[in-house]
Formats: structure tokens, sequence, C-alpha cells
């Protein structure tokens, strides 16, 4: 057993024994943790995801009424089983977005939300424009080109780049292939030309195409291409490709086959976008496995940098 005491003013509390818990920053804890969060997707009639401590619940619904009753049907559920386990439901964080392309006025239902959230370190708005993701990490790459600027005379170029790939990089890397199709991805891409003019040491009107290929830097954009490009390699297992459909062969049937989508938001996602830019690569992915393709794709895009996928995809085979 342990035992507990706390110190205020100098003055100490007499020794109690604990009867629950773990040491804070033991391997234990969040082992324990996770076995006795495990069946709570059990017990709520929702989807759930379930990361480390943070919980996501997922309601579908084409009625506002009858999502606003599975959203109280829900959180009800929750509670009562958060407070049956021993958990503490901490309703300052827990917060209500709503996804839809419709107009809609949430003081109509009674439903409190909010119009952005923040989800494992990316921040998604109730539009899907990612709009707010990106005025979240702006302030953080101003921060990492004034170090650049302040370091620049001080170490070596190689020693920059070090610092560009620990601290730029790393930050637009992250969650990229979710947001990396906002129209305000310029934006990143403008801070991004600043970092490598300071790291080559450039004019400030200099032509940036060169900088990214000599020092071996790769622009957003393409850091995009390479992520969707992945994620249907990956997928590809679990899709269709055009010889799965089609009774007679085609020439296009090495690549993936597309469902006729109506909305533009999703023309514009992950899963569309990554299908166009595997089609457009196709008949290289299979002339080599996986790992020398990605090698190749790298090198490729580190000598191409690309400003926009509408310049990737004019691109001659």
């Amino acid at each position: 057993s342990r035992r507990q005491r706390v110190c205020i003013n100098g003055e100490w509390s007499q020794d109690i024994e604990l009867e629950f818990g773990v040491p804070q920053g033991s391997v234990l804890g969040p082992l324990l943790f996770l076995i006795s969060i495990n069946d709570l997707p059990c017990n709520v009639k929702t989807k759930t995801f379930l990361y480390a401590d943070d919980t996501s619940f997922i309601s579908i619904s084409n009625s506002i009424n009858d999502l606003k009753n599975t959203v109280h049907s829900v959180m009800a559920d929750a509670s009562v089983w958060f407070e049956t386990n021993g958990f503490y439901l901490n309703q300052n964080k827990t917060q209500n977005i709503m996804f839809t392309l419709r107009p809609f006025d949430p003081t109509d239902s009674n439903l409190i939300t909010v119009n952005d959230v923040k989800f494992l370190g990316v921040v998604i708005d109730n539009q899907l424009t990612w709009s707010s993701h990106i005025d979240h990490i702006v302030p953080k790459l101003s921060r990492v080109i004034y170090l650049l600027r302040r370091l620049k005379s001080l170490v070596t170029l190689d020693y920059l780049r070090v610092v560009y790939f620990a601290y730029f990089q790393s930050v637009i890397k992250y969650g990229l292939l979710f947001w990396g199709n906002s129209g305000r991805l310029s934006e990143i891409l403008i801070l991004q030309k600043k970092a490598i003019r300071i790291i080559a040491n450039a004019e400030r009107l200099d032509h940036c195409k060169p900088i990214f290929k000599e020092l071996k830097i790769t622009t957003i954009v393409n850091l995009y291409i390479f992520d969707l490009v992945v994620y249907a390699i990956n997928k590809s297992f679990d899709w269709l490709f055009n010889e799965d459909v089609h009774a007679h062969n085609t020439r296009n049937k090495n690549n993936l086959s597309f469902v006729h989508c109506r909305l533009s938001k999703t023309l514009k996602s992950h899963t569309v976008l990554s299908k166009k830019v595997y089609n457009k690569l196709s008949h290289l992915i299979k002339m080599y496995n996986t790992q020398i393709f990605k090698n190749k794709l790298v090198v490729w895009l580190l000598k191409n940098p690309f400003y926009s996928l509408s310049e990737f995809f004019t691109v001659q085979n």
C-alpha cells in the first residue's frame, strides 16, 4: 500500500493510505487506464473513438432535432458510465461541434455547439475549411522563422536545416493529409519560402524553386502529395481498380476506380485526391515494390518543387 500527505505553507497534513490509483508517471498507469475505459463504447449507442484520455462520440442524422436528442442521450449514458466506474467527466472540456453543409442556427435546437475544436493537435472547424488550423500553426511557424533569422549569423547552414526540420517541417507535416487541400495552404507556402530564404541567405525576392532543390527541402505541396500517395498505396488493397469494375480490359485498368461524387467538399477530400494522385503515378507504382517507389518519389519531389496540386497534375508522365 502507498501513503500520501500534502504540504501547504510549510504545514504537513496527516498521512492517508491510498486505496486507488498508481504512482504518476508509472508504466502501469496508462495500461490500467486503457483497460478500465475499454468497455465505454459498449455502453453508449453511437460510434466512439478512444485515444488515451481523449474520448469522442460521433452521431449522424439528417434531422437537427433527432441529432439533438441523440447527443443528449449519448451524454447521459456516458455520464452514468463515468460515474459508475469512478471517472470524472470534465464538463468544461466537453464540447459539441456540428459538421453540416446546410445553414444552421444552433439556437433553434437548444444544442450548444462550438465553431472549432482541437482534436489530437489538429484544429477542426465545423465547415471543414481547416482555416482554424491554419490560424493555429501560423504563429508557431512565424516564431521558427524568427529563430532562424537570429541563428543565421551564429551557426552553419547544416544546423539551420536541422532546426528547420525539427521545428518547422514537423509542424506542417502533422495531420497534413487532412488539411493539405485547404484554400489557405498558400499562406503556409509563403512562410516556408521565407524560412528557406533565411537558411540559404537569399534575397527577399529571390526565386525559391532553385533554393528548395539546393537545400533538398520539400515544398508543403509536395509533402501533401507524398502523404496522399502513401495513403492510397496503403488503402489500395481495400479499394476497387478499373479492372475490377469493367468486364473487359481498358487502357487504365491499373487505375483506382472512382465513385461518382456530387459535393465539391467530397471531391476535395483526401480520399478522392489520393486516388487521383495514385492514378497519375500508377504506371510507376506497378514497376517497383512499395519501399523503392517511395524512395524514388521522395527524390523526384525534391527535384520538382510544386506550388500547387494543379501544377503536379499538368506534369507529363
